[in-house]
């Protein structure tokens, strides 16, 4: 476990805003960077038009970023763009998301959380969700492989909202509660090791996990707190831990259990007050920021 003080954890109330520092010879300055639709039958390009609700936006290196979008139909289908350092284009009109995650393994390899492709069967008038349960594996600026289960079953993947990965061998992928029919419990987890992927729920609480960064050779993964589901665990704690770490030398997830209750609330404030934490690492630091509970949760 690292020493506390790198790990510096900010517990705001309100909507909390990340402030850039620019050197005072950087000229760092704005500006718009609106993408334009994929060439026309013609290929004749059109003017710029909105990506519709974009998941996440991620950046390898200034000249190397990518975006999952859940696309703006008819016009701008739900999939995933690439930005070169001069603009942004469609990589792909496939693997797009409701909301989505991407996760960078490497200069030429990412991972997507995407949606399902519709057409699977109806379960006693029950539609199969389809929105964040798929991965699509990119590399080389193509989608090499993807991975989803069948719905209604024990081992089925769950909705996810945080991707990460330590390398090319070592990626996670996680998010709501364990599925139903399923002989375990806990948060859904997938563990990609290179070659397989495995499913690893994390079985400490059953609080969804909700974002992920690496760190210093490590993962850091928050949650989203629940008074209800804090009462109906066995191991009922007055400040559940918010975040969870994994290093290659653990076999999974382990409670992050050095960040007491007076350094992420305040007085008289409640876990299930606040919204999960929103991570984000910077040099020599872990950064963490969240607000209040955007709706009453337990």
């Amino acid at each position: 476990m690292r020493p506390a003080r790198t790990l510096r954890t900010l517990a705001c109330v309100a909507a909390c805003c990340l402030a850039w520092a620019a050197t005072a010879d950087a000229e760092s300055t704005w500006r718009l960077e609106q993408p334009s639709p994929p060439l026309g039958p013609t290929g004749q390009s059109a003017p710029p038009v909105a990506l519709g609700q974009i998941g996440a936006i991620s950046f390898w290196a200034p000249n190397r970023g990518v975006l999952i979008t859940a696309g703006d139909p008819p016009t701008i289908p739900a999939g995933v763009w690439a930005y070169n350092g001069r603009g942004w284009h469609e990589l792909s009109n496939q693997c797009g998301a409701t909301d989505g995650r991407i996760a960078w393994a490497g200069a030429e390899e990412f991972w997507t959380v995407s949606d399902g492709r519709p057409g699977e069967a109806e379960v006693n008038g029950e539609k199969p969700p389809l929105e964040d349960d798929t991965l699509c594996r990119f590399a080389g600026g193509r989608i090499v492989e993807s991975f989803a289960a069948p719905a209604f079953e024990s081992d089925s993947y769950q909705a996810m909202h945080a991707a990460a990965c330590l390398g090319p061998e070592d990626c996670w992928f996680a998010g709501s509660r364990v599925g139903r029919g399923s002989s375990q419990v806990g948060s859904f987890h997938l563990h990609w090791n290179g070659t397989v992927m495995t499913e690893v729920p994390y079985t400490g609480e059953e609080f969804p996990v909700e974002d992920m960064t690496p760190f210093d050779g490590q993962l850091y993964e928050s949650v989203r707190l629940s008074q209800a589901e804090n009462e109906k665990s066995e191991t009922q704690r007055s400040s559940p831990p918010v975040l969870h770490v994994f290093e290659p030398s653990m076999e999974g997830f382990q409670p992050l259990l050095n960040l007491s209750h007076e350094v992420l609330y305040g007085p008289g404030e409640q876990p299930w007050g606040l919204d999960y934490l929103h991570l984000a690492a910077g040099p020599g630091a872990l950064w963490a920021a969240a607000g209040q509970q955007p709706r009453a949760v337990g």
